[in-house]
């Protein structure tokens, strides 16, 4: 019924950029570690909401909070929505159907 999860990345890792042999040479550091938190509420094997965090600790990156919904009847036909929220700049939205035969 309620689905819990953290993941957290142990070490940074050096996030791809075109400039990025420019970037070393002047010591600028691009490096990104997050810690993510999920939760997800299952209600009677078809209806699912979801909600997550994602923050990075090297304190890079902006915070990010999604939301998401889930309906799947008689285990046949799914369809998923999601969003996702950083600033009133940067925002993003998905949408995902499938059909089990």
């Amino acid at each position: 019924m309620l689905t819990l999860a953290v993941d957290a990345d142990l070490t940074p890792r050096e996030r791809f950029s075109e400039d990025q042999g420019i970037l070393q040479q002047i010591g600028v550091v691009d490096d990104v570690q997050f810690v993510r938190l999920g939760a997800e509420l299952n209600l009677f094997d078809w209806l699912q909401f979801r909600a997550g965090y994602a923050s990075d600790l090297e304190d890079y990156v902006d915070d990010t909070i999604s939301a998401g919904l889930g309906i799947s009847p008689f285990g046949v036909f799914r369809i998923d929505l999601a969003g996702s929220y950083i600033d009133e700049d940067s925002y993003g939205g998905a949408l995902q159907m499938s059909l089990t035969f």
